[in-house]
């Protein structure tokens, strides 16, 4: 500790401990007054750089209650609370919601970024401020989620016609491809072939890896053979419970497939 009044700490050369540090006068001052260690001192630099009206008593607020100055300097940048005001803050809801500071900007972050998502006005400060901060936290999470799950069926769809017109509308003999157009899809090919299938449907909707489903032709809705095809590359041919299929009708399916597609075996 005491970095500020250590000389083995100042740069040889430098002309005063401002320089050797590379922080300003006010920052100085706040660290010899609080008497901080080095890594306290680069953090209150980083505060004042955002918040030039920084206050020892502030700082001091922001050690001894561990806040995170990665969040406050986050709510400074993108919404521009300043730090005064977001402390302030948690010191309210501290006072009237019995959370620690150190939770509460975690929370508070959290609600700020979902309420920019959710196009909130945080203009008003009854919404950049709310009373409960817990409260207003669940209900953005709950619109969150319901938005969040209607841009991966989205995402999920818009990459799925994109499979479809590389690897889809085939039909030859007995087969023919289904390809997956929503997550549902993909549960029920899983349950249906009792594989991990499910895992992957991150994957598919990033286009990271594409999954077709051969079906018979007899028999459309049930599942048959699962198909997963990377870089236009096979590679994994499954049926029930990941056997590997041998049905030379089936084969010979798969390469009239692979032929009019341009797909290879990399498995």
């Amino acid at each position: 500790r005491g970095c500020i009044r250590n000389p083995n700490n100042i740069i040889t050369g430098a002309k005063s401990p401002c320089e050797a540090l590379d922080i300003s006068k006010a920052v100085l001052k706040i660290a010899v007054k609080l008497n901080l260690d080095f890594t306290e001192v680069r953090q209150a630099q980083r505060l004042w750089k955002m918040d030039n009206n920084l206050t020892a008593e502030e700082f001091k607020a922001v050690k001894d209650s561990q806040i995170d100055i990665n969040r406050l300097l986050s709510i400074k940048e993108l919404y521009g609370i300043d730090v005064e005001d977001s402390l302030k803050y948690l010191q309210t809801v501290y006072d009237h919601q019995c959370i620690e500071k150190h939770e509460a900007i975690a929370i508070w972050d959290d609600y700020l970024r979902m309420a920019t998502k959710l196009n909130i006005n945080l203009k008003d400060k009854t919404r950049r401020f709310p009373s409960s901060i817990k409260k207003e936290h669940d209900v953005a999470m709950f619109a969150y989620r319901e938005i969040a799950e209607r841009v991966d069926k989205e995402m999920f769809h818009n990459q799925a016609q994109i499979n479809v017109a590389r690897y889809g509308n085939y039909s030859y003999k007995d087969y023919f491809i289904v390809v997956p157009m929503t997550p549902e899809d993909i549960v029920n090919e899983a349950t249906q072939q009792k594989n991990c299938l499910r895992s992957y449907v991150t994957s598919i909707k990033e286009g990271r890896t594409t999954v077709v489903f051969i079906r018979e032709k007899e028999n459309p809705n049930t599942s048959f053979v699962t198909v997963e095809v990377n870089h236009d590359k096979i590679t994994q041919l499954k049926g029930y419970c990941n056997c590997n299929p041998r049905n030379a009708k089936l084969m010979e399916f798969v390469q009239h497939w692979m032929n009019a597609k341009g797909i290879t075996l990399g498995c």
